[in-house]
């Protein structure tokens, strides 16, 4: 690969993507979730047992008030204000958690109160990301969510290896680094390619969410070993596991990357754990949980892609996608975690070990089958769409459509990935200086890769351009 070549599509070598840091922002996040609330760190008295709780129950509701208030609120991206208090609400946590943990008297209550608080701003920052993530197309939010899910493993692992100390310095950086990297990616982020809502009528995509939903059950029957070992949900050997293969796939592979590898991955794993659990006899067996985390963490990430491309495509509030979907899978999640707690104090009798992982597996595998009636990402997965904005609608999925034959053609003639957004917009009939103030480069250089791009297609004119968008979705 050329020096060229290398500055034109992002990459620092043939092997491994160009990351921007600001959208790899969101493993802190992952990572003070963790730390706080959902991993092992602080759960020696005197924490409340009931905070975990009490995180899921707020951070719940407060997606729900989003939902139901998504059409005035959206998008949050762009108030600095909802940025604020996000983080404000963080940073109060976060002194109630450590707060907790330095004057013992207290430690019960200001975990309590951080949970509730710290549910709330975490509701806020998910939302945060998520509108952030729609205005992405699948491949770099394949590898933003997947470097994500690695960094934020690897931020716990060193932070557990601090002094109390240090470990409470970096715990209030978290947030700080989340919500500051949040803004910078925003503003990162062109006018033009920034998420656009429709007022059209939008049925829920049921069947991407049935098969998150069962594989949170699943998830939380196993969740308990997670929380109370070295190793928490989002560090979890499986979850970086899964992350490792999905950001190498998309490193090795790039655009030929084959998103379907993820689901094909995640079935075997899930149905591989609970087929161990009649033989070990027990469900706090790590294997049974390196298995089911690996499952949930592909399970997730396919969802991080489909839902963003969902928001980008159809002009869907992120707010209302993420927030439905994210409050059906903590509830199904807390479900799985109610059903282990009462039977592993249930008598044996009626061979519960072996009848509940039987379900679990007929479960996921008729979710999977319902999935894979859905043939790519571009599918609606359940979702019915009423148009109140019919020539609104059609230019997002004529710019969809061009989009996708562009990156067709791209792989055919070796286009850069520059030369691939260069011919999406002239497909669309923009304008030289059009392109150049969207994609923040000189009109000359605009000028050098039409010339190149000309070349590449052994095309010589507009006319000739567009005569090979005819039929899908040219003028």
């Amino acid at each position: 690969m050329n020096e060229k070549y290398a500055r034109s599509t992002g990459t620092i070598n043939p092997k491994l993507p160009k990351l921007p840091l600001a959208f790899i922002g969101l493993a802190a996040y992952r990572a003070w979730i963790e730390l706080t609330f959902v991993g092992s760190y602080f759960r020696e008295a005197p924490y409340s047992p009931m905070a975990r709780d009490a995180f899921d129950l707020s951070m719940m509701a407060f997606l729900v008030l989003g939902v139901l208030f998504a059409k005035r609120l959206t998008p949050l991206i762009e108030k600095q204000s909802i940025r604020n208090t996000a983080l404000f609400m963080l940073l109060v946590s976060t002194t109630c958690v450590v707060g907790g943990a330095s004057f013992a008297e207290w430690g019960a209550i200001l975990s309590l109160a951080g949970a509730i608080i710290g549910g709330a701003g975490i509701a806020i920052t998910l939302i945060l990301w998520s509108e952030l993530y729609s205005c992405l197309n699948p491949l770099r939010v394949a590898l933003y969510y997947s470097a994500s899910i690695v960094a934020s493993a690897l931020i716990v692992y060193t932070m557990k290896g601090f002094l109390f100390p240090w470990f409470a310095t970096y715990l209030f950086i978290l947030p700080i680094a989340t919500i500051a990297s949040a803004g910078a990616a925003f503003r990162s982020i062109p006018q033009a390619e920034r998420n656009h809502i429709s007022q059209a009528q939008i049925a829920f995509p049921w069947k991407l969410v049935l098969w998150m939903a069962i594989f949170s059950l699943a998830y939380g029957l196993v969740q308990e070993q997670l929380t109370t070992s070295a190793f928490g949900p989002h560090s979890s050997p499986g979850t970086l596991f899964v992350g490792l293969f999905v950001f190498m796939g998309i490193a090795l592979r790039k655009r030929k990357f084959d998103f379907s590898a993820i689901y094909r991955v995640a079935l075997p794993l899930m149905v591989g754990a609970f087929l161990i659990i009649p033989i070990v006899g027990n469900f706090n067996n790590m294997v049974t949980a390196f298995f089911v985390s690996g499952a949930y963490t592909a399970c997730s990430i396919l969802v991080m892609i489909i839902m963003s491309n969902m928001c980008y495509r159809y002009g869907i509030a992120a707010m209302w996608l993420f927030g439905i979907e994210r409050t059906v899978r903590m509830a199904f999640n807390g479900a799985g975690r109610t059903a282990h707690d009462v039977l592993l104090n249930a008598p044996y009798g009626f061979d519960m070990p072996y009848v509940l992982p039987a379900i679990v597996i007929i479960l996921a595998v008729v979710s999977t089958m319902v999935l894979l009636s859905e043939n790519g990402l571009a599918n609606t997965w359940g979702m019915n769409v009423s148009d109140t904005e019919p020539h609104r609608m059609e230019q997002f999925v004529r710019s969809d459509v061009i989009k996708n034959h562009s990156h067709d053609l791209a792989l055919q003639f070796g286009l850069t990935l520059r030369e691939e957004e260069i011919l999406s917009a002239l497909a669309e009939h923009k304008h030289n200086p059009e392109i150049a103030k969207e994609l923040f480069i000189s009109e000359q250089t605009v000028k050098t890769h039409v010339r190149n791009l000309y070349r590449k297609l052994d095309i010589h004119s507009r006319d000739e351009l567009f005569s090979l968008f005819d039929g899908i979705g040219g003028k």
